[in-house]
């Protein structure tokens, strides 16, 4: 719930930082944060770099709630409760 209300209040004011006090939500910010607002152009390499090193951040989430998530060689996806 917490970072349902910290969502909207950036929404409403992006200097909003508050959710970024929740372990997960600081290591988004950490990768988002660089990204420039709308107003300026983002090369697509950036943009691509900065996906993939925030899926990394939330499969690093995902492990330490004891899940993890996997690509299958047949383009499928596999989830997985960690031991």
């Amino acid at each position: 719930m917490f970072l349902a209300y910290a969502a909207a209040a950036s929404a409403v004011g992006p200097t909003c930082r508050g959710w970024s006090t929740v372990p997960a939500m600081a290591a988004v910010l950490e990768v988002l944060e660089s990204v420039p607002g709308t107003s300026e152009t983002v090369e697509v390499d950036r943009l691509m770099s900065t996906s993939v090193e925030l899926a990394r951040v939330w499969r690093r989430v995902l492990q330490d709630a004891g899940f993890d998530y996997f690509l299958t060689s047949d383009g499928g996806t596999y989830f997985k409760l960690l031991n």
